[in-house]
């Protein structure tokens, strides 16, 4: 269980923060470019990006990391299933399978409330 808990951190890990080191490139360089002008991309540059609402970065950020802790969730339910199935009746074996079932379903309805709540939060701020 240790080692798929590491797993789990270093994974969160790379995904939060591996992607601290992207630059930006600005693509409406070539909008000024007559063959370009009429272009789906450079008729849309005056578009702003929201940050709260609901086709927000936060919604999109709250909704990637909702989707990889449910993933996560579900693989160590699984994870607990399998160790239930092996604990051939031992009985410190069954109550370890059972507690990383129970304590991941707990996670995943923490995970469910709390993706709730900011998306609450997230659509109280954009009004």
């Amino acid at each position: 269980m240790k080692y798929l808990a590491a797993f789990i951190v270093t994974l969160l890990g790379i995904v939060l923060v591996g992607y601290g080191n992207v630059s930006a490139v600005n693509i409406f360089s070539v909008c000024d470019q007559a063959e370009s002008a009429n272009s789906a991309v450079c008729q849309d540059k005056n578009r702003t990006i929201a940050i709260s609402g609901g086709d927000s970065v936060l919604s999109r950020v709250v909704g990637i990391l909702s989707l990889v802790i449910g993933f996560s969730g579900v693989l160590i339910m699984v994870w607990g299933g399998m160790n239930y199935i092996m604990a051939n009746g031992d009985p410190q074996k069954v109550a370890r399978a059972k507690d990383t079932i129970l304590f991941a379903a707990i996670g995943l309805v923490i995970a469910i409330f709390a993706r709730l709540l900011v998306e609450f939060a997230i659509g109280r701020i954009g009004q």
